[in-house]
């Protein structure tokens, strides 16, 4: 382990303090590490640069990874001790137009998926993480049950930072916003993540554009935790495992210009959350373009769009209270609008050319306005009533 302080970096070995060598301020790079570290622990080979020590940040102290071109490999292996992660503390790290991946010195290759001795990248309160042009991959730790593991880069309570123009790329979960403060993502991609490609938990001030997250194992973006206000927007997902977007347990978050398209279960789930508005949402060859369960409550679907798929919108017999409004459903091949629960009002529908365009199921209440005709002649003609009271 090394331990950066703003005049020394401390070297530990075992726990006992082996070494310490002075220096005079300013940011550490991998040519201030490679001075200061043991031979063995960095080693240069053209532009790759192979670190086998854990990092950790002090206050005022700040790394830079920032020749362009540069591979940083952080070693790891079977074992939690194997990782050499880096921790802000609450220094600063900052790449810009590199590449951080992991390597394992048995296989050289990337550390396994699985292995608990993955690097990570853990930021700190009041610790900052900047990211322009690069690319982080096969990097974070599993769940072992016991053990949550960890993302490739994880902002915890206090933190901040930016990711611009980045790539992350096969790690366990690629980016988590837990109780962060005012990270802006712009033009980020997730993709070949294990399980989800971004989490937010309880993050505040988050800004997002241009996210896309695609091939992820799990959800493209998993939103979930304490409800913070923060919108979530800006994002395109196809391919993932699970959902596109998938929304648990919040109450009053606004959702807007979402394009979602080829997800395994879905464009977007809503579950056990309320007085979710979703605007300007398009979902295209979904099993279902939005689906909303687990007791959710006064939510509002504007301008919703699908195209193809299994099933365009799917109200679960738990929810109460939503409203579809100024909504086009095309091409369903089971039905385009799915009602089990109570008190859903569908507002300028237009449902096209699906096997079904609306079905309610036994013990649901539903009223709207007419429907446009679908293919199966499943017409269903709705008169405008006043709204459910929810």
């Amino acid at each position: 382990m090394a331990v950066v302080r703003t005049n020394r970096i401390d070297v530990a070995t075992d726990g006992r303090l082996t070494r310490q060598a002075g220096r005079s301020g300013g940011a550490v790079t991998l040519t201030t590490l490679d001075r200061a570290l043991p031979s063995d622990w960095l080693t240069k080979s053209d532009t790759t640069v192979t670190l086998g020590a854990t990092i950790v940040l002090t206050p005022g102290t700040a790394l830079e990874i920032d020749e362009p071109g540069t591979r940083l490999q952080l070693v790891g292996g079977a074992t939690p001790q194997d990782a050499s992660a880096i921790y802000s503390g609450s220094g600063r790290i900052s790449l810009k137009g590199v590449s951080v991946t992991s390597v394992d010195p048995a296989t050289g290759q990337a550390v396994a998926p699985d292995a608990p001795g993955r690097p990570f990248f853990s930021i700190s309160s009041r610790g900052r993480f900047e990211a322009v042009d690069s690319t982080i991959s096969d990097l974070g730790t599993p769940s072992t049950g016991i053990d949550n593991g960890r993302a490739g880069v994880s902002f915890n309570r206090g933190s901040t930072g930016s990711l611009v123009r980045t790539t992350l790329q096969r790690n366990t979960t690629g980016l988590e916003l837990s109780r962060s403060e005012a990270v802006q993502l712009q033009d980020v991609t997730f993709t070949e993540s294990v399980s989800d490609g971004l989490v937010l938990t309880g993050d505040r001030g988050t800004t997002m554009s241009g996210i896309r997250a695609t091939k992820n194992g799990d959800n493209g973006v998993a939103v979930k935790g304490e409800t913070t206000g923060r919108p979530i927007t800006g994002i395109t997902t196809s391919g993932n495992g699970s959902y596109g977007v998938a929304v648990t347990g919040q109450v009053g978050t606004q959702i807007s210009g979402i394009t979602t398209a080829g997800d395994q279960a879905g464009g977007l789930r809503i579950n056990r959350s309320a007085d979710l508005h979703v605007t300007d949402f398009s979902a295209t060859e979904q099993p279902a373009g939005v689906y909303v369960h687990v007791g959710s409550t006064g939510i509002l679907l504007d301008n919703i769009r699908t195209a193809g798929g299994r099933r365009g919108i799917v109200v679960e017999k738990s929810t109460d209270g939503l409203e579809l409004r100024n909504s086009r459903i095309n091409g369903a091949r089971v039905t385009g609008v799915g009602i089990g629960g109570k008190h859903v009002l569908l507002n300028g529908v237009q449902v096209s050319d699906s096997r079904a365009a609306v079905r309610v199921e036994r013990g649901a209440s539903a009223c709207g306005s007419r429907t446009s005709p679908s293919r199966a002649d499943a017409t269903a003609s709705w008169r405008r009533r006043a709204p459910p009271a929810w």
